[in-house]
């Protein structure tokens, strides 16, 4: 993950894939009962991810 000397990148893959996967949308879905609630998730995390992404790798 470090050995190219871009970490973000690692980071921002792995958290990305976790907070956009389907199942915990489909899981916040049923227990809220809205979806516009499950899709809540992915629209707030995957812009902090990113952000976290780029600071990792010195851009920020």
């Amino acid at each position: 993950m470090t050995r190219a000397s871009a970490s973000g990148n690692a980071f921002t893959f792995l958290m990305a894939g976790v907070a956009i996967d389907d199942t915990k949308v489909i899981i916040l879905r049923e227990v809220t009962g809205r979806l516009k609630a499950a899709l809540l998730l992915p629209l707030l995390t995957v812009p902090q991810v990113i952000a976290i992404g780029l600071v990792l790798n010195g851009l920020g």
